[in-house]
């Protein structure tokens, strides 16, 4: 058996699978969340699976899109707040200019237009 073939069976979590896995780590969710974060259907648990675990590429540009949607918030949250558990908390707890909704319950509703109003609030409370 060549080295290539060893390889071939081995999963491959790429760069914006393995920051999705540490985000859901970071962020205290589900990997389950993960189908919504992705924009995936509800039906697609065993895409996103092996899509986490790095047995299938993940496809589609707007679950590309989605993730560095999701860098650039974790990106400027990290900056802002040293700690991630006062991050975490920040995340977790109603905004005024939110409507009285937590980033992370817009986030989890699983809408694009919710994921760009989270990284604009982001950006804005960081003075961006």
């Amino acid at each position: 058996m060549s080295a290539d073939r060893i390889n071939d069976d081995r999963p491959r979590v790429v760069g914006l699978i393995r920051f999705l896995n540490n985000l859901l780590e970071s962020w205290q969710l589900e990997a389950t969340q993960a189908i919504v974060l992705l924009g995936l259907d509800p039906g697609d648990e065993s895409y996103a699976s092996a899509v986490l675990t790095g047995w299938v590429p993940l496809k589609g540009r707007d679950a590309k899109d989605r993730i560095v949607y999701l860098y650039q918030i974790r990106k400027t949250l990290s900056a802002l707040f040293r700690d991630e558990s006062v991050e975490n908390e920040w995340l977790r707890e109603p905004h005024t200019l939110l409507n009285e909704r937590s980033p992370t319950d817009l986030i989890l509703e699983g809408s694009m237009e919710h994921l760009l109003l989270v990284r604009e609030y982001v950006d804005a409370a960081a003075g961006r």
